[in-house]
């Protein structure tokens, strides 16, 4: 191995000569150049030990390629050459950057002494920057040591996923990052943490991870092909428990095998913080389980209520509270024993269980009273879920999940959505029971309609039975529901007059339901169409007798053939703060209609979802 490697630049062949004997028998790596722009092209391809430069190369300025060569590499040692004794001469080369300075002739020893001080010199310089750069290279991972102990401290899973995000961004000077955490029960990622300015489209919020990813990722993790992205498993005892994506590198063009290395040491922490973390919250929801194992007792909900209104309020989202409670539970207490009834309240949970995502919980407040968190979820969202709940409950909706065969309870449901409904669990507990209690004296529980299907209730409704029972349970005021005639135009009339309304207030998020026989000549009769597309609310069109396509995003034309839509033309319009309700029915060949309408919120809300779930309108839409 070479003692060093060292660049001549001479114009003099002798002196090219006499570097290259002298030297390569002393055991160093020599190369010559001519000129000065011979020995710079060297300096840009390869690094040397010692640049030998004569200062007085023919025709060219020396100091001039003293000052490239340190701009090339400010460290260079340079040892100038001269046969000249010229004071000046020496002087401006040391100021622009020589380590010494030689006279012609060389004498051999001489040169060679003074050669192995300045390599000597050179290489205590190098081990210095070497420990220097080591000593920062420790300081710096101490510093970052204690950064990922701070992953340690965290137990709030939600906390913990964005302080791992922003640490990664941090570390790695990274401008976003995202985190999904792996579901076990589920067996996918969801998206837990997005930071800085990283971007996930929705086909990115949740995807399994097969078993050939799997292995990939329990190996380590991955640039992309461009090395702006890199993807970070965080993986404990085997098992990848969450994935981290760092995208685009703050001021560089790609990340390097540094950055690589030092997120994997973050991950590490990280990994054990999440574990911990995981752990903790399943202790939790153990230990603070009601006595029947299914339930969360209620200081815990609270608690847990509380903090995911607060992280709601931070980040603008939505959440609901269901309340669940058993209309009969004091007839099954008297009717059947202790240990049927447990029995009973525990397939009920089950049942319940199987509608819910991980992050819901369920606590029961009394025996015959629960209540269900739903974090990020809308009046919409929860709605949905009431629905799922009451299908799997009752026996007359055909549920494959049997409640009891004997020991049935009869169980209603509703919500309340923060924040239109309130701001702590208090309020909307109180909101929730206000619309139960409401229930108790809706149109479909009072004439029986609650749970048949769609068109038998619109024939109970308007058959002559059905009105003389309508009729008899209405309050003597009036109420909220009756009966009138109508006009072929009726309902067309109060289309405009709610769209009208909605276009005035564009900010009222609903849904109409227009039933009908032809879909052009509804069409025909708005006057407002832009402005209901620039509004809140969705328009579905039902029935209509063939299929039409229009370029409209809130005019929906869906085409059912079933001859009720023409029988029984209606108007159902649900937002989350009014219902309305407008059934007509030709009476006899004549032409005399009758209709009836009502603003019961839950007969709107019922008969709603009794049309979806007939035609199965939520994949059509």
């Amino acid at each position: 191995m070479a003692k060093g490697k060292i660049l001549a630049i001479d114009d003099e062949r002798y002196f090219r000569g006499f570097y290259r004997v002298l030297l390569e028998k002393e055991g160093y790596h020599i190369v010559t150049a001519d000129s000065g722009k011979g020995g710079l092209e060297y300096l840009y391809r390869e690094e040397f030990d010692l640049v030998i430069l004569d200062m007085e190369l023919e025709g060219e300025n020396v100091l001039e390629i003293v000052d490239a060569v340190k701009c090339l590499n400010p460290e260079q040692e340079i040892l100038a050459v001269t046969g000249r004794n010229d004071v000046g001469l020496a002087v401006r080369a040391m100021k622009k950057g020589t380590s010494e300075y030689l006279l012609k002739p060389i004498d051999p020893e001489a040169f060679l002494l003074l050669l192995g001080k300045i390599l000597f010199r050179q290489s205590v310089r190098r081990e210095h920057g070497k420990l220097l750069d080591e000593n920062i290279d420790y300081f710096y991972m101490v510093a970052s040591l204690r950064k990922c102990l701070e992953l340690l401290k965290i137990n709030d899973i939600d906390r913990l996923s964005d302080h791992i995000a922003d640490l990664m961004m941090e570390m790695l000077r990274a401008d976003g990052a995202c985190l999904w955490l792996y579901r076990e029960m589920a067996r996918h990622f969801r998206l837990r943490s997005v930071r800085g300015l990283a971007k996930v489209p929705a086909e990115e919020m949740v995807f399994p991870l097969g078993e050939g990813e799997r292995k990939k990722f329990l190996d380590g993790g991955a640039f992309d092909a461009e090395a702006r992205t890199v993807m970070v498993p965080i993986n404990y005892a085997g098992e990848t428990i969450a994935l981290l994506r760092i995208e685009e590198p703050s001021g560089r063009e790609r990340f390097s095998r540094k950055d690589f290395k030092l997120a994997e040491m973050v991950a590490e922490f990280a990994a054990c913080g999440l574990h911990n973390a995981l752990l903790l919250r399943s202790l939790e929801q153990n230990v603070l389980r009601a006595p029947s194992g299914e339930f969360y007792n209620m200081a815990f909900f609270r608690d847990h209520v509380s903090k995911e209104i607060l992280k709601s309020r931070r980040y603008r989202r939505n959440l609901s509270i269901l309340k669940l409670k058993i209309e009969n539970y004091q007839d099954l207490m008297g009717n059947f024993s202790d240990k049927e009834v447990e029995e009973t309240l525990r397939r009920m949970a089950d049942a319940v269980n199987t509608t819910l995502r991980e992050a819901d919980i369920m606590a029961m407040d009394q025996p015959d009273e629960y209540f269900i968190l739903l974090p990020e979820t809308d009046f919409w969202g929860a709605l949905l879920t009431q629905r799922r709940i009451l299908r799997l409950l009752r026996p007359s909706a055909g549920s494959p999940v049997q409640v009891g065969k004997i020991c049935t309870p009869l169980v209603r449901v509703r919500a309340a959505t923060f924040p239109s409904d309130g701001a702590t669990f208090h309020q909307l507990s109180e909101v929730a029971e206000h619309r139960l209690r409401q229930i108790e004296n809706s149109l479909p529980v009072r004439i029986g309609i609650e749970d048949v299907p769609f068109w038998t209730a619109m024939e109970h409704v308007l058959c002559a039975a059905g009105r003389d029972k309508i009729m008899a349970s209405m309050p003597e005021a009036g109420g909220e529901s009756c009966f009138f005639p109508v006009t072929g135009e009726t309902i067309e009339t109060t289309m405009r007059s709610f769209c009208l309304e909605l276009v005035e207030s564009k900010r009222a998020r609903g849904f109409i339901y227009r039933g009908c026989d032809g879909f052009a000549s509804v069409l025909e009769g708005f006057s407002l169409v832009e402005g209901i597309e620039k509004s809140a609310t969705s328009v579905y069109l039902l029935g209509g007798n063939r299929r039409e396509e229009w370029d409209y995003q809130r005019i929906i034309p869906l085409h059912i053939s079933d001859p009720g839509f023409a029988r029984f033309p209606f108007f159902f319009y649900l937002s989350e703060e009014f219902a309305y309700a407008l059934i007509t029915h030709r009476q006899d060949e004549n032409g005399e209609w009758l209709g009836f309408h009502s603003s019961d919120f839950y007969f709107v809300e019922n008969m709603i979802l009794k049309l979806q779930e007939q035609y199965r309108l939520q994949e059509q839409m």
